[in-house]
């Protein structure tokens, strides 16, 4: 007796034009990933050169020559600013000390105890008295510093203009400039001055890197107003590492 073939046993034809279906199905999906990988490395290609033609690196050369100190600089750096003022060539200052006005008039309020009379009456309790004292005695020996008639101090205005007097710390005109906050205000004093000695290469070359020259050099540890400068080519220093670069630490 002859045993029929299962039907496992019999070839499908009807399988054929759906695996050819699917593999015609493949390939154009494939082709279609590598029409966007291409037009995606076009694009990335046209940024970067884009990129390349807009971005331009800045160079600093920096020499300094006027320093402007932030408030807590005086408060708890006031030895090492005197001795900045000693540095002299031949019978010249080395260095200036650039005494923003806002900081005289912050200067006034630490040293009749403001610490203690702007917080509000919660935090008033939270103060330590003897820390409100030395910060007191501090500021009212910076004043009397940044006041001498030493050669190598100046005073001057958020526009730049130097003081004949350190007596009037109060300006008038800030508000009009949207100057709000006292950083703002010693940051547009260090603009001031950096627009005034301007030495900066009038154009750079396309592909060359836009070269500035600095003599004024800010004072500070305050983060947001380092971070500030940096973003406007303003030179940032800590006075200790001021004082290791010029030798007089």
């Amino acid at each position: 007796m002859r045993r029929l073939p299962l039907c496992t046993d019999v070839p499908d034809d009807s399988t054929a034009p759906v695996a050819a279906v699917e593999i015609r199905s493949l390939i154009e999906r494939k082709e279609e990933l590598e029409r966007r990988q291409r037009k995606q490395d076009r694009h990335r290609q046209r940024v970067q050169q884009i990129l390349q033609k807009s971005s331009v690196s800045v160079e600093i050369e920096v020499r300094p020559r006027q320093l402007v100190p932030d408030t807590n600089c005086f408060i708890d750096y006031l030895p090492q600013l005197q001795n900045i003022t000693k540095a002299v060539s031949g019978a010249q200052p080395i260095y200036t000390l650039m005494v923003p006005l806002v900081v005289l008039n912050e200067l006034e309020g630490l040293a009749r105890g403001a610490d203690a009379r702007d917080c509000p009456p919660a935090s008033r309790a939270t103060l330590d008295p003897e820390h409100v004292a030395r910060v007191a005695e501090s500021a009212k020996a910076a004043l009397a510093f940044a006041r001498s008639r030493n050669p190598a101090i100046r005073c001057l205005t958020t526009r730049g203009t130097v003081l004949t007097s350190s007596t009037f710390t109060v300006e008038e005109d800030v508000d009009k400039d949207g100057l709000t906050r006292n950083d703002d205000r010693i940051l547009a004093t260090c603009l001031s001055l950096c627009k005034a000695g301007n030495k900066d290469q009038a154009n750079a070359e396309e592909g060359q890197p836009r070269r500035l020259r600095r003599e004024v050099v800010l004072l500070t540890e305050d983060r947001n107003l380092r971070v500030k400068a940096l973003a406007r080519d303003v030179p940032v220093r800590e006075v200790p590492d001021f004082m290791q670069w010029a030798g007089l630490g």
